[in-house]
């Protein structure tokens, strides 16, 4: 697939496809410590974090995720056979596959996690079948998007009686967004140690809906809004949204090579502001992905 794009005037030296797995050559681990009694954060030692990755399949495994693919239907309140249909269309566009392209998304995700300071990285079923493992400062995520390498330390200085922290929620879709309302979004959120004293908290704050609910509309804690950029959304062309959206208005193969096409040559002309330097090399890699997409 050939992508042109007229206004392509500011490009930068892009990390190509065959270097990324070369730079996740770093085993992932989780640092697991028990935290019966969740610490102070005015103590003089600084707070556990942990990214919390919600339900993420094996991408390799695309036969099992085809096999669940009604549950995800469900799941998301969609009709059955939607997630199979817009992942065979896929398939049938690209010679790289739906599941090719999402495990490179999550490899990039996932170095991106191991490179937040402060901060160990845990599966959202560990965490359910041990919740003793919390930490002080929890940051629900799915796994493509990002977080700002100092994050941790921002969210160290809020009072100790805050429960739930937001942040400005930045959407990428090949040009930065900033949204404008306080709402919880995919990952701008943190949920703090006075949160976690119902017992059933990690099902309230883990999906970004329920999160909201208790931060906004509920009020069952106390919380309070930074002003700093700590979190990007990744809107991408494999997005379930985002082609859900692309093939309401122009089906089938056409839909999601245009949906590829704007995505990569919104990347290639976009820069982010100062305060999301951090997110420059992720967005360069998923454009890089997405423009070496060749159709079939």
């Amino acid at each position: 697939m050939v992508v042109i794009c007229y206004k392509d005037l500011a490009l930068v030296a892009w990390t190509p496809i065959s270097k990324i797995n070369e730079k996740m050559t770093r085993p992932l681990f989780v640092r697991w410590r028990r935290n019966s009694g969740l610490r102070h954060r005015n103590s003089s030692s600084p707070p556990q974090a942990h990214i919390v990755l919600r339900q993420s399949p094996n991408w390799k495994d695309g036969t099992s995720i085809l096999d669940a693919a009604e549950a995800y239907d469900r799941l998301i309140g969609r009709p059955i056979g939607f997630a199979r249909g817009f992942i065979e269309l896929w398939n049938k566009t690209f010679a790289t596959t739906y599941f090719q392209v999402r495990q490179i998304l999550k490899e990039i995700t996932l170095a991106n996690f191991m490179s937040v300071k402060g901060a160990n990285y845990v599966r959202l079923n560990a965490l359910l079948e041990k919740p003793e493992i919390a930490a002080d400062i929890i940051l629900f995520s799915d796994d493509d998007d990002w977080f700002s390498p100092v994050i941790v330390q921002e969210l160290e200085g809020v009072p100790v009686e805050i429960g739930g922290v937001t942040w400005p929620s930045v959407r990428y879709d090949g040009a930065f967004f900033l949204r404008k309302d306080t709402y919880c979004y995919t990952n701008n959120y943190a949920v703090l140690t006075p949160a976690q004293r119902e017992s059933n908290w990690i099902e309230l704050y883990a999906q970004h809906g329920g999160a909201d609910a208790c931060f906004h509309k509920r009020a069952v804690i106390k919380t309070t809004q930074l002003g700093s950029l700590l979190s990007v959304t990744n809107k991408h062309p494999a997005s379930t949204v985002t082609i859900e959206k692309m093939l309401a208005q122009t089906p089938g193969k056409d839909g999601l090579v245009q949906l590829v096409d704007e995505y990569v040559c919104r990347g290639r002309v976009n820069r982010p502001v100062a305060e999301l330097q951090w997110s420059e090399p992720l967005a360069a890699q998923a454009v890089e992905l997405f423009a070496s997409l060749k159709t079939r």
